[in-house]
């Protein structure tokens, strides 16, 4: 069985983000963060409802969030800390990568590593 991962993290490290992908991937894992691959640069609001109901439906569907944190403090983006309220909401496990930033990174189910690929090796192990 493949264990489903949303990728979260900021738009303006998504390359980053793509590569993370990619070392799931190579882990075995499903990656379902369809935002990774939005080649639009649009302020059209129909747009943004349908980016935000995919990403809706792509946290929905993981088994885990990989929340990508490595923004410096003050230049954090709201983004993905919605997508990891409602990863916690759903009872998913959140493995968090970077820094702590908001109280609900200390919550019980938000497991932090310094490392990506600390975090995938944890998440391959705890979810076979």
């Amino acid at each position: 069985m493949s264990i489903a991962v949303y990728i979260a993290g900021p738009w303006v490290e998504r390359p980053v983000a793509r590569s993370v992908r990619e070392k799931c991937k190579a882990a075995g894992l499903e990656v379902t963060s369809r935002w990774l691959d939005f080649s639009g640069d649009s302020h059209d609001p129909q747009v943004f409802l349908e980016e935000a109901l995919n990403d809706y439906d792509d946290v929905r569907r993981a088994d885990v969030l990989l929340l990508l944190n490595l923004q410096k403090r003050g230049e954090e983006t709201s983004g993905k800390a919605v997508e990891t309220g409602m990863a916690l909401a759903w009872g998913k496990t959140v493995y968090m990568v970077g820094s702590w930033s908001n109280i609900f990174h200390f919550h019980p189910r938000v497991k932090r590593f310094e490392l990506v690929e600390d975090a995938i090796k944890e998440i391959v192990n705890n979810h076979e």
